[in-house]
């Protein structure tokens, strides 16, 4: 599953030339599940055709905030301690 994030993408443009890269675009993904084992290239979403699995890994993901924080939504976690402390 991806869950949704930003990323910088070319939306289709040309790259860069002579040595200077051009400029990105930010864009937002949303939710996806592929089946890792059918669709290694990632080419049919399936998250509709199975909310069990999405909600299952949704709560996982959740979990993982609640330790680790989420850059995106600006949540802290619980689990997070200052740089160089154990």
């Amino acid at each position: 599953m991806i869950l949704p994030h930003q990323y910088r993408t070319l939306a289709g443009g040309p790259g860069g030339t002579g040595g200077i890269p051009t400029k990105y675009t930010m864009a937002l993904s949303g939710l996806e599940l592929y089946n890792m084992n059918t669709d290694r290239a990632e080419t049919k979403d399936v998250a509709a055709a199975h909310p069990e699995v999405v909600q299952r890994l949704q709560t996982l993901a959740e979990k993982g905030r609640e330790e680790l924080g989420d850059k995106i939504t600006g949540r802290v976690g619980k689990g997070v301690r200052p740089v160089g402390s154990i």
